[in-house]
């Protein structure tokens, strides 16, 4: 199904890998997020650590547990001053890791997989994020 999907020819050694690869994917991908539409919305650091835990929990237990991936969420929680900054550094850098790892169950290259995930979730959270500034000039 993946394969369909992603257009990735999984490689029979990685069909047991291969949910848990995507699963974290889709964890950071939707983490970072939400982390992406509360910032562009200009909320309390307070409320993305909310709604990111709450997207993990949620995330983790509909994929699975294999989500969980705090990387967006880490800069927040310890109280990092430039919290927004750091997470776009720590999700890149989770998105392109995990994408990456894609490689040991598809033929991809490790950077060629690794971009790809990497645009993916940047784009997804600047979608998220404006749609953040929208709303927050809204309310």
């Amino acid at each position: 199904m993946i394969d369909q999907l992603l257009g990735d020819e999984i490689q029979k050694r990685g069909e047991y890998v291969a949910e848990v690869i995507y699963g974290a994917n889709d964890g950071i991908v939707t983490t970072f997020a939400v982390v992406s539409g509360v910032a562009g919305a200009a909320l309390d650091p307070a409320i993305v650590v909310i709604l990111g835990v709450a997207n993990l929990f949620a995330d983790g237990f509909s994929m699975g547990m294999s989500n969980y991936r705090w990387a967006p969420l880490l800069p927040y929680v310890v109280g990092a001053e430039n919290a927004f900054p750091l997470s776009v550094v720590t999700a890149g850098i989770a998105f392109f890791v995990v994408g990456a790892s894609r490689t040991f169950v598809t033929d991809k290259r490790w950077y060629t997989a690794g971009g790809e995930m990497f645009v993916v979730g940047m784009v997804a959270a600047g979608v998220a994020y404006t749609v953040g500034v929208i709303l927050g000039g809204v309310a």
